[in-house]
């Protein structure tokens, strides 16, 4: 196997046995994303953490929006790369990102 391993690591293709895992109905989180598969469905959830945290960046961009009327450059480009984390398990959020992306491209 190792061999193989050489070989494929050698043509460009990464290749390590450590990040191999087995076949699971509930297996853990990989890349943030936790799924659940039952009851004839696949689900991608985040942890509980990671969702409370989203919903202070969006609530604080809100109310610094309406009390001072502008954002830190800075700390908008932070939030927007976490939000942009969360809605690769949330789908749905990435049209919402587009106000973001234009506030910060202005």
């Amino acid at each position: 196997m190792r061999a193989i391993g050489d070989m494929l690591r050698f043509l460009g293709i990464q290749e390590a046995n450590r990040k191999r895992t087995m076949s699971s109905i509930t297996p853990g989180e990989w890349a943030g994303t936790s799924t659940d598969s039952s009851n004839d469905s696949t689900t991608g959830l985040v942890s509980d953490k990671k969702w409370k945290k989203g919903q202070k960046i969006i609530c604080r961009i809100q109310k610094e929006q309406k009390e001072r009327g502008d954002l830190d450059h800075k700390v908008l480009e932070r939030d927007r790369g976490f939000l942009i984390y969360l809605s690769r398990t949330y789908r749905m959020m990435a049209p919402y990102l587009k106000g973001v992306h234009q506030i910060l491209d202005s």
